[in-house]
């Protein structure tokens, strides 16, 4: 992912924070340098994260932007 970062201009990421759990998809955002992380993929049934606040925090702590 960091490969992605340092050879493309990354504007916003869609990141899947339910697989990856909140504080690895804020790192994911991070290794893609990317302007504006959007959670996805999390509250739609049980099993999965119910809520992006945790990875918002996450994102804060990284100075990432997010949506």
């Amino acid at each position: 992912m960091e490969i992605i970062g340092e050879t493309y201009s990354i504007d916003v990421a869609l990141i899947n924070i339910s697989q990856m759990g909140a504080k690895m998809s804020a790192r994911s955002a991070q290794s893609v340098r990317a302007k504006l992380a959007v959670p996805m993929h999390f509250g739609t049934f049980p099993g999965l994260l119910q809520t992006a606040d945790e990875f918002a925090a996450n994102l804060k702590q990284l100075k990432i932007p997010f949506l």
